[in-house]
C-alpha cells in the first residue's frame, strides 16, 4: 500500500478523540506556511500528511494529557490563513533551563542564527523534552518536509523524514520495512540539508558578545 494510504488508514487507529472535527477541503487548501524563518519568502503548501489528518479531524490528538498534534498550526493560524514561522532564539527564551541566564538580552536581538535565509519552523505536539518541528526546505517527491528537532543543549538536527515518519513511528505502526525506508530517507535528507544545519547555533552578533561574556563570568 502506497505510504499515504497507509498512514490515512491508520489515523483512525491511533486517534484518541471520540468526536472529530474535520476540516473543509477549501480551508485546508488556503493554508500556507512562510518560507523562512522571518517570515519573509514565498508561502508554501501544507505537506499531504498533514492535508490528510486536517481531513480526518483537526484536533487529531496521539498522546492523552497533550494538545493536538497540529496545536501549533490550528492556534497560529491568521485571518489570510498563514502560519508563521517560530525561531530558535523564541524557544531558547522559552526553555526553563537555557532561557534564564539570557533574559538580559534585548528581544530586539536574535540569541540563534535565526536569519532570513533559514527554513521556517512548525512545531508539533511532541510528549517528551525535545520540541519536534516541520523543518520547511522543498518538499520532497511524496509530498513532505523532513522533521527537525530542538534539544535544550541547544542544539537542531535532523530527525525523522516526515510527519509520516514521525507519527507512524512513535506510535508504533511502522513496520520493520517502513521503518528501515524512512531511516534511508532522513539520511538523505539529513545529507541535503546539512549546510542549514550546520548554522543552526549561536548567533555570531557581535552585539551578543558581552552578555554572553557576563554569562561566562
Amino acid at each position: 500500500m502506497e505510504l499515504l494510504a497507509y498512514f490515512v488508514s491508520q489515523l483512525p487507529v491511533i486517534n484518541l478523540n471520540e468526536t472529530l472535527a474535520p476540516m473543509p477541503e477549501e480551508e485546508i487548501e488556503r493554508i500556507r506556511i512562510s518560507q523562512f524563518r522571518d517570515g519573509s519568502g514565498a508561502l508554501m503548501p501544507l505537506p499531504e500528511s498533514v492535508k490528510a489528518i486536517l481531513r480526518y479531524d483537526r484536533h487529531f490528538k496521539i498522546a492523552k494529557n497533550y494538545p493536538p498534534l497540529l496545536n501549533y498550526l490550528l492556534t497560529s493560524l491568521d485571518a489570510n490563513y498563514r502560519v508563521p514561522s517560530v525561531t530558535i532564539t523564541q524557544l531558547i527564551r522559552q526553555d526553563s533551563l537555557i532561557g534564564v541566564g539570557l533574559n538580559l538580552i534585548p528581544e530586539s536581538l536574535y540569541i540563534w542564527h535565526d536569519t532570513p535565509e533559514m527554513p521556517a519552523l512548525l512545531p508539533v505536539t511532541h510528549f517528551g523534552d525535545q520540541i519536534v518541528m516541520l523543518y520547511i526546505t522543498k518538499l520532497t517527491k511524496e509530498g513532505e518536509y523532513p522533521i527537525a528537532r530542538f534539544d535544550n543543549e541547544p542544539c537542531v538536527w535532523i530527525s525523522q523524514s516526515s510527519l509520516i515518519d514521525y507519527v507512524l513511528s512513535v506510535t508504533g505502526k511502522a513496520s520493520d520495512i517502513q521503518k528501515a525506508d524512512f531511516e534511508k530517507k532522513k539520511k538523505a535528507l539529513s545529507t541535503k540539508y546539512k549546510a542549514f544545519v550546520k548554522q543552526e547555533a549561536f548567533s555570531q552578533n557581535p552585539e551578543l558578545t558581552p552578555y554572553f561574556n557576563a554569562l561566562s563570568d
